[in-house]
């Protein structure tokens, strides 16, 4: 399970020169799973923060969280030891697994550490504690799922990208915009509660979908704002996703998009002794054939319409089935 947030908050008058930006990245390397995709989401973001750095006229410091120190209690010390001007900017950035809580009271998620049956700490957690530094503008970034526990785990992707254009003299209106300009707080999941995000080996797509945003608009758009470029993120996200749901969701100041959601209702969690259990009657010959044709139709609950089967003998494959047959030879 995995994931993308990002919180910003923006105080005082611009004024760039000897400031620092701070990048904390956290993510799940010992993870068999991710660990390549978490490589690559790394690389990318750190790619783009020195780009933004350079172009704004500050110093990027990097500090990176994983391995055995990939818990709550890392990442908070990390946080508490930050020293900050107050023009200076956080960039918290996590690639890794997340989840949901169906009775938490937040549409972000919750970050799926080494420790999370411990200790739960929320997007919303970091978000806090990054305004408490009271940095000029702090952002919290991750890639990762908000679906509920225990329904399965994130596939990951994203690739790693040469960033376009050139440093000059004149900053950027593009980033001078978005990281010196917008006052307020911006955080963002790269899905909606009860949802996954997804990914590849190379990367993230969320955050792909979100670097070509970014990407494209430093070239072309100087009438950005965070709405717009978040909102070209999801759309980009679309396409890498024809076939599956997958909506970020962000608040600007307040205001939250999209504002209105459906009541999320968990998916049912069967265990392999429910289904077993049907199984068994449904094969068991001493058992009335009609209270075992009704024990079929109540065992198709747990596959989703016109589900197949491969069926093997031995260890050669055959010719498949559709489970409703298959449970009627049972």
């Amino acid at each position: 399970m995995k994931f993308l947030l990002l919180v910003m908050y923006l105080i005082g008058t611009i004024n760039c020169d000897g400031q620092t930006l701070h990048l904390i990245t956290v993510g799940a390397f010992d993870d068999k799973k991710l660990s390549s995709a978490v490589f690559s989401d790394i690389e990318v973001m750190k790619e783009n923060l020195n780009f933004i750095c350079q172009n704004i006229n500050y110093k990027l410091t990097t500090k990176i969280i994983g391995n055995a120190d990939f818990n709550s209690n890392s990442i908070l010390k990390s946080l508490d030891t930050i020293k900050v001007e107050p023009q200076d900017i956080i960039f918290f950035y996590y690639s890794g697994h997340g989840y949901n809580d169906s009775n938490a009271n937040t549409r972000f998620p919750i970050f799926q550490l080494n420790d999370f049956k411990q200790h739960q700490l929320l997007v919303d957690d970091v978000s806090d504690l990054l305004k408490a530094k009271n940095a000029r503008l702090s952002i919290t970034m991750g890639d990762m799922c908000n679906n509920f526990l225990p329904n399965g785990e994130k596939g990951m992707g994203k690739i790693i990208s040469i960033k376009g254009g050139y440093v000059s003299e004149d900053m950027n209106p593009v980033l001078r915009k978005l990281f010196l300009e917008t006052q307020g707080y911006i955080k963002i999941a790269s899905s909606e509660k009860s949802q996954f995000s997804n990914a590849y080996q190379d990367g993230s797509l969320y955050t792909k979908a979100f670097d070509k945003a970014l990407t494209e608009a430093i070239d072309k758009n100087t009438e950005i704002s965070w709405e717009s470029l978040l909102e070209d993120a999801q759309q980009r996200l679309e396409l890498l996703l024809p076939s599956k749901v997958q909506r970020s969701i962000y608040d600007i100041n307040g205001k939250v998009f999209p504002g209105e959601v459906a009541p999320i209702v968990p998916d049912p969690h069967y265990t392999f002794d429910q289904i077993n259990k049907y199984l068994n009657f449904i094969a068991n010959e001493n058992e009335e054939p009609t209270l075992r044709q009704k024990a079929i139709q109540e065992a198709n609950k747990y596959f989703v319409e016109n589900a197949h089967v491969k069926l093997f003998v031995n260890e050669t494959e055959t010719d498949g089935q559709s489970i409703n047959k298959l449970l009627k030879r049972l």
